[in-house]
Parts: C-alpha cells; structure tokens; sequence
C-alpha cells in the first residue's frame, strides 16, 4: 500500500466522519482504498460512521457492514443466481446465472437485491431453476 502509517492514521481519522454512503463510494476509487475500508481492522470506522448518522438504518450483528451498505447504497440489480440448466446436444451443461435485472428492491430480511420475477420465487434454493 502507498499510504505511510501517518497518512493512514489520518485518513482513518478523516473517513470515521463521513456518511456510509461516502464510504460505499470511496471504496469504488482505488484499489488501495477499497483494500484498506474492505479489511475487518476497518470495521471501527464503518462502526463510527453508523453511529455518527443515526438516520442510516443500523447493520445487522449477522452482516459486515460493506455488505450493509451496498444493499442499502448500491445498485439496484438483482442479487440471485440461479440454477439454469441448458440442452447442449447430448449434453447438460448446469451453470448459475445471476438475474441481475434492474429496479429490484431491498429485502432486509434475505440481505439481498430482488425484482419482481424472482420474488414469486422466494424462498430461494441452490435448486430453483430460473423461468421456472
């Protein structure tokens, strides 16, 4: 990393003040950014910036607060893979597939992504077959 430990303490400083939005941002920048705000050591200043913006729903004890923040921040594509199964002459090739449609909305429960044609299909299995 090209960041000396002075500068990193002070960007450490620096990014525990700002929105979680901002640092969903950041950490689609660089790769040394990204390295440093995706790395556990980095929780206390995801912790800090929660805390510090109450109007910013709390990240679950059961997600890491990067993951959080992209279902809350991030793209709105849909989050599932499914099992899509394709009849290549004499044989069956299986691959997963994610839908990736756009407009789909935030499930909290799931902690995913989900359009309207994949939600008929909730609970969703390693099993599901799309179109199915």
């Amino acid at each position: 990393m090209f960041f000396s430990r002075f500068i990193i303490d002070d960007i450490v400083k620096i990014f525990e003040r700002l929105h979680p939005i901002e640092l969903y941002n950041l950490i689609r920048t660089t790769k040394s950014i990204r390295k440093l705000l995706l790395n556990q050591e980095a929780w206390s200043i995801w912790h800090r910036s929660y805390a510090k913006h109450k109007e910013v729903p709390s990240c679950p004890s059961d997600t890491s607060y990067p993951r959080w923040t992209t279902l809350l921040f991030g793209p709105d594509d849909c989050d599932v893979s499914c099992l899509c199964t394709f009849d290549d002459l004499e044989t069956e090739e299986n691959i997963y597939q994610k839908c990736g449609a756009n407009y789909a909305m935030p499930d909290f429960a799931f902690r995913a992504h989900f359009c309207e044609s994949c939600m008929v299909y909730l609970p969703i299995s390693p099993s599901s077959k799309c179109g199915s």
